[in-house]
């Protein structure tokens, strides 16, 4: 009697540790981008902010990268899944700067980081839409408080 309980725990327990990590794996690469873009941004703003006036295009956001985050690892591969899964685009704007992620094809919109908070990407298209233009925002109003 002893034994099927011990056989019942253990079976629960297993089935409880094979449920999450069925769960741990549904994360996307779109989820998983929403907590680097942000980090990467900053390390990429403090970088910016140690340097003359740097004009920021695609080419130098990756050149940055390339120069604060791939020595460290876990950024290197995280900033190399980035660079190979989406087409990423880079535009300064007042004084900051905006990273767009969209598919490979340069055609959907995944999300736009503005750099205004350090832990969050303001625009979150592959949520909202699956068609989502690859275009970089028009309407944003800065890192203020935006007022309806």
């Amino acid at each position: 009697m002893k034994s099927y309980s011990f056989i019942s725990i253990v079976c629960c327990f297993l089935l409880s540790a094979c449920s999450m990590v069925t769960a741990a794996s549904e994360r996307t690469m779109d989820d998983a981008m929403l907590n680097f873009l942000p980090y990467l941004n900053q390390k990429v703003t403090g970088h910016l902010d140690s340097h003359d006036k740097i004009s920021l295009d695609t080419k130098a956001y990756m050149n940055i990268v390339n120069e604060v985050c791939m020595p460290l690892i876990a950024c290197g591969q995280s900033a190399e899944r980035m660079f190979n899964t989406y087409d990423v685009q880079v535009r300064e704007l007042d004084n900051m700067f905006s990273v767009m992620l969209c598919d490979k094809e340069g055609k959907v919109k995944k999300m736009e980081h503005f750099s205004c908070d350090e832990q969050n990407v303001e625009i979150q298209s592959y949520k909202e839409s699956t068609s989502t233009k690859c275009a970089f925002e028009t309407t944003w109003k800065g890192c203020a408080p935006q007022t309806k």
